[in-house]
């Protein structure tokens, strides 16, 4: 027996329309998100040690520290990078906006984006392991990102009723004229 929906219900992805009464299934699928990606960050974080631990066995010397400090500022720079995606404005925070994982790209640019890493991710099958270094953050931050009050700013906006601010991407240094 299908439940009655309010007709105003928009369906959220992932969550569909479970949000409005956020019953044992709007749960369930929460509860299978963090699953999910609490296993897929600690995936990441087994590679990243299998990583390290190559490079501590089979280097040795001068370049041995050298690499090592490389990985590690090479994670230290994912977490930087994945908690800062969870940055709020003082505009969103003022609307109690959570901390929800946002890019601040258009939907186009993020389409183009997933096409280059499906492309870039069967010509660099190899690596994936060593690129572990450089994501493990931003999954630790998925995850905490899962655990607010609200996992999207689409379910924010339809249970609050309040409009969250657009994010734009902030210009790059070399994107400006030069002089400006």
């Amino acid at each position: 027996m299908s439940e009655v929906r309010p007709p105003n219900a928009t369906e959220i992805r992932l969550l569909g329309t479970t949000w409005v009464d956020r019953g044992p299934r709007y749960w369930v699928r929460r509860a299978g998100l963090v699953v999910l990606w609490t296993a897929v960050f600690a995936l990441s974080c087994w590679g990243v040690g299998i990583v390290i631990y190559v490079i501590a066995t089979s280097a040795s010397g001068s370049a041995r520290a050298f690499i090592l400090v490389l990985a590690a500022t090479g994670v230290l720079w994912s977490f930087y990078w994945g908690f800062g995606l969870l940055k709020r404005t003082d505009e969103e925070k003022e609307l109690g906006v959570p901390m929800i994982i946002r890019s601040g790209t258009t939907p186009e640019a993020r389409d183009r984006g997933g096409w280059a890493g499906v492309t870039a991710g069967i010509v660099a099958a190899p690596v994936v392991l060593f690129a572990q270094i450089f994501v493990v953050g931003a999954a630790a931050a998925l995850v905490i990102s899962l655990l607010q009050k609200y996992i999207s700013i689409e379910e924010f906006e339809a249970v609050t009723g309040k409009k969250a601010p657009r994010r734009r991407a902030k210009p790059k240094l070399w994107s400006k004229p030069l002089g400006k």
